[in-house]
């Protein structure tokens, strides 16, 4: 599970936090939304017009079950407005045929 957030959001945010008085500790942010990955995947062929399958496997070991359970996720510290799907209609065009370029020809 992710959590995706624009960097001018956090570009934004440390901005804030560099103005401020000192805290100690900043609570931690994350963006407005919460994914899996291979729904990120989905949703990235998606925005570029590519139908392409996404196979999930399973990653053993610790680190891979917390991300699983979502132990790096806030969802209560939600930050920001722009989601995965709207950064993703946002992109230019060539973008994402450069990016499709490269991936196609490793």
């Amino acid at each position: 599970m992710l959590q995706p957030i624009q960097a001018s959001d956090v570009a934004d945010r440390l901005v804030e936090l560099s103005l401020a008085a000192p805290a100690g500790h900043a609570t931690d942010i994350g963006g407005p939304e919460v994914w899996t990955a291979a729904d990120l995947a989905r949703a990235y062929f998606n925005a570029i017009g590519r139908t392409r399958s996404v196979v999930e496997l399973p990653i053993p070991g610790k680190v891979a079950q917390a991300f699983r359970t979502g132990a790096q996720l806030c969802p209560a510290q939600k930050y920001g407005n722009v989601g995965w799907e709207t950064f993703l209609s946002q992109l230019p065009q060539e973008n994402h045929q450069t990016r499709e370029n490269l991936l196609l020809n490793r």
